[in-house]
């Protein structure tokens, strides 16, 4: 029933953002204390998203499977940390930010909100095939813990666990068939990344114009259409890097954690990024002639990366996945 479909995808986006709103803020203000408040606040629920993501992948490394105790007990000292943190800085910017009481910008907003929640009333199941994969591993965390294909069939899956983990985490939590949990976690990331887009965008005072300049490309939503979900969140990485080299701190050891843990969601967000910071630390070079300190651990960061990455295939065999997201040569070649 459309009421109860509704009802389930508020709870859901009220659930995501209690859990990751406060780590997103906390680490948005660590990141770039004078930013404007309303990018602040257009990055925020993206930025919590990616946390509360990596947070759960990590409790399922961590663990050796999927617990809701688990996923709970990290986030809680995320949150602890983030709040404290939240309490003892001052925004130190102008909150009654005029962007945000703008009519186009109300305007573009609602759109977002609408058009990228929509399918989930028009669709009982995502479109594509993608998402019967990600079902299914959803339905394996929430009812086993693990990947490991029941029996009489043997083996498992290999994927990165951060999307079909939280998706497991949306389905125990609100009691929802695995499908439905997958196409409510991947509209609300692109509802969040298209704001967040907005807000990096805003810094520049082209926040409502850079979101119409997207709407007009078809590459990102037709991935959402396919219900290729985790290469949607992947590209959350690259805007928070796009955040921090556009700062007055290039904080390099985050943009070296942010590609390393976004292998966790999808490889294509960390390739992308790298190739990003990997193209800035070559303009730095040409037009100033030398490495900066934190550019030289940057490069030998990557130097290590891609050594393990050579090695990393599963039981020494290099499967030909997309992106060589499996290890071996295949990533290399990439």
């Amino acid at each position: 029933h459309p009421l109860v479909v509704f009802s389930q995808s508020i709870m859901g986006l009220a659930l995501l953002l209690v859990l990751g709103l406060p780590i997103g803020l906390a680490l948005l203000r660590w990141l770039e204390p004078e930013q404007k408040f309303s990018s602040t606040i257009l990055l925020a629920p993206m930025a919590g998203l990616l946390c509360l993501m990596l947070l759960i992948a990590s409790s399922v490394l961590l663990f050796g499977g999927f617990t809701i105790s688990a996923c709970f007990f990290l986030i809680l000292i995320a949150e602890m940390i983030s709040i404290r943190f939240l309490l003892k800085t001052s925004f130190g910017v102008d909150i009654d930010d005029s962007f945000l009481k703008q009519k186009m910008t109300r305007i573009s907003i609602a759109l977002v909100i609408i058009l990228s929640l929509l399918p989930i009333y028009l669709f009982k199941v995502p479109n594509g095939v993608d998402w019967i994969g990600f079902s299914s591993l959803t339905n394996l965390y929430s009812t086993t813990g693990s990947t490991q294909i029941p029996s009489p069939n043997i083996g498992y899956w290999t994927y990165p666990p951060a999307f079909p983990a939280t998706a497991a985490l949306l389905q125990v939590a609100l009691n929802l068939p695995a499908s439905d949990a997958v196409q409510l976690l991947g509209r609300i990331s692109l509802m969040f990344l298209l704001l967040a887009v907005m807000g990096l965008a805003q810094r520049w005072n082209a926040g409502v114009e850079t979101l119409i300049a997207m709407a007009l490309g078809f590459g990102l939503f037709v991935k959402v259409h396919d219900s290729g979900y985790p290469t949607l969140v992947s590209q959350f990485i690259v805007i928070l890097g796009l955040l921090i080299l556009t700062s007055k701190k290039q904080n390099k050891i985050i943009l070296g954690l942010l590609i390393l843990f976004g292998g966790l969601i999808h490889p294509s967000g960390s390739l992308i990024l790298a190739a990003l910071v990997l193209s800035e630390i070559i303009l730095n070079r040409y037009y100033k002639g030398v490495f900066r300190k934190e550019d030289k651990v940057v490069l030998g960061f990557f130097i290590i990366a891609v050594l393990f990455a050579f090695i990393l295939s599963p039981e020494g065999v290099a499967v030909q996945s997309e992106y060589g997201w499996q290890g071996g040569s295949p990533l290399i070649l990439f």
